[in-house]
Formats: C-alpha cells, structure tokens, sequence
C-alpha cells in the first residue's frame, strides 16, 4: 500500500484508478499508522474518547481487514464492543459524537477486526470507529493505493501521473512501510 499524504486533484485520481498498476485506490482522512485521532463521544452515561478515522467503503478490502459482523457504515472494532457492550450484540447500538463532522448520533453497523490505525508502537486500538462513506463524499482526504506493479514502479508512475494531471504538482507519495 502507498499513500498520498498531501490533498490531490480530481484528475490524479480518475487517472489512477484507470491505470492496471493499481489494483484499488481508497481514500481516508487520516493515513493509517499515523495517528491517534479521538473523537469525544458519550456511551450511554459515559463521557469516552473513541478512536476514528473516515473512511471509503473499499478500506476494508483494500487493506485485508476482516468485516465480522455487519456492513460498513458505522463500524466498530471488535476491542470497541467487548468494551462498551460486553454482553450484547452491539449492532444497532448507538453513541453521540460530540464535536465536528461527526458530532450526532450513530448507529453501529458493522464490527471489524483488532487492527493497529495510530502509532505502532501503541499496539492495537483500545477502541476504534470507522465511518465508512460512499466514494466521493469525503472531501479533504488522502488516497491509500493497493499497486499492482512493485511500489518502486508504482511510486514513479504516482509522481509521473501528478505532474500530467494536477497541474504539474509534485505528489508527496509514501510506502506504508515507512511508517512503521
């Protein structure tokens, strides 16, 4: 997986999802593996800082993380339900986000599985909730792609199609890799 850390253009994108060196193109607000990011939320009577990132519906495939239970939409780690509802079916369940894009209620969809989205060093997610969107719909956000050519490659045609398609912007591309 390569990401492009930096705001890209409508054209770069339609054109790497039209390039056979990229098996998927997703797009995220935040790059895994570089955060956390809280949300304050409240759980029933508890006041909680939830994890999150704002995702498009192909991050889970993308990615390899297993769905078990539910569909995307509001989806929560599996850490997240044994957490706040260990003896219920969380699905259907609901909490209150308390601030920005994701202030209001929500109602849980689906739950995957333990993954690490912040630092590594921090090991799994304590809690984690992903808001998963239609394509399209996410606004300022940074592409994840899955190439189907080594990264070295991919990284070169990335760069080559930037200068082609945004206006000759040079794309800060980066390995996943490298953040670990």
């Amino acid at each position: 997986i390569i990401a492009l850390t930096d705001q890209t253009h409508p054209a770069l994108e339609t054109a790497i999802k039209n390039d056979p060196r990229f098996a998927s193109v997703l797009r995220v607000t935040y790059t895994p593996l570089s955060g956390p990011w809280q949300l304050p939320a409240q759980i029933g009577d508890r006041a909680v800082a939830l994890r999150y990132n704002v995702v498009d519906r192909h991050y889970f495939e993308t990615l390899g993380i297993p769905l078990r239970q539910g569909v995307p939409g509001v989806v929560i780690s599996e850490s997240t339900a044994r957490t706040f509802w260990p003896n219920t079916n969380p699905i259907a369940q609901t909490f209150e986000g308390l601030e920005g894009k994701s202030k209001g209620r929500h109602e849980i969809t689906g739950i995957a599985a333990d993954v690490i989205n912040g630092l590594l060093l921090q090991g799994h997610d304590p809690t984690f909730v992903y808001f998963t969107t239609p394509t399209g719909t996410l606004g300022d956000t940074r592409m994840l792609l899955r190439p189907n050519v080594a990264v070295h490659e991919a990284i070169d045609a990335v760069q080559k199609l930037c200068a082609e398609t945004a206006g000759g912007i040079v794309c800060r591309v980066v390995p996943m890799t490298d953040l670990l």
